[in-house]
């Protein structure tokens, strides 16, 4: 009697790289366009449900990658973010994510100032959450708004990569803010690292 290997083939994954542009969060499934660097477009399809497709942020500097749930990622995905998408073709040119991996195109490294009297370092305006920075790597752009809000925005300790909250965030303390800078404004921050 011969062995029998049983086995079962998932649809083969592909990786694609590039600038998101024209982001639909008002269909089922969740679509954007995708640029290449070379020039080739997709269109891609994202779901809502964690185990259709997956999401983490990805810091182009320092390489480091961090998983987070599908309400971060899909509120994270703008306009101008740079993604690694991995999927399967299901059309011409249309990719359907399994993983959908975020660079944000801005950031801001500061230390966090206290303001107002009595000093705090949070404060609100209309229906944002925000801190500054007493000095920046933007010199004119140093607010910090936090996306999708100040629950909800991811925070990390950069060195170890545990997972922090927003208690963190306190005068003195050296961050860095990822996310999407509005000139004039500051930045929509959605990933916080504490620095040392």
């Amino acid at each position: 009697m011969r062995p029998q290997v049983f086995a079962t083939v998932l649809p083969v994954q592909y990786l694609a790289s590039g600038s998101v542009d024209n982001v639909d969060k008002t269909g089922d499934p969740g679509a954007f366009d995708l640029s290449t660097a070379g020039g080739r477009s997709f269109h891609v399809l994202f779901s809502y449900d964690n185990d259709v497709t997956k999401w983490a942020f990805l810091d182009n500097d320092t390489k480091r990658k961090v998983a987070i749930d599908n309400d971060l990622g899909i509120a994270a995905l703008q306009d101008r973010a740079f993604v690694d998408v991995y999927g399967s073709f299901g059309g011409v040119d249309i990719l359907s994510a399994r993983k959908v991996v975020i660079v944000f195109p801005d950031a801001l490294t500061g230390f966090v100032a206290e303001r107002g009297a009595p000093p705090t370092v949070w404060q609100s305006g209309g229906d944002s959450e925000f801190f500054e920075l007493r000095s920046s790597s933007s010199p004119t752009d140093n607010v910090v708004i936090l996306r999708p809000d100040r629950t909800w925005a991811y925070y990390d300790d950069e060195i170890s990569g545990a997972p922090l909250t927003s208690a963190a965030v306190d005068n003195n303390v050296h961050v860095v803010a990822r996310g999407y800078l509005t000139p004039g404004t500051g930045i929509l921050a959605f990933w916080i690292s504490i620095l040392p």
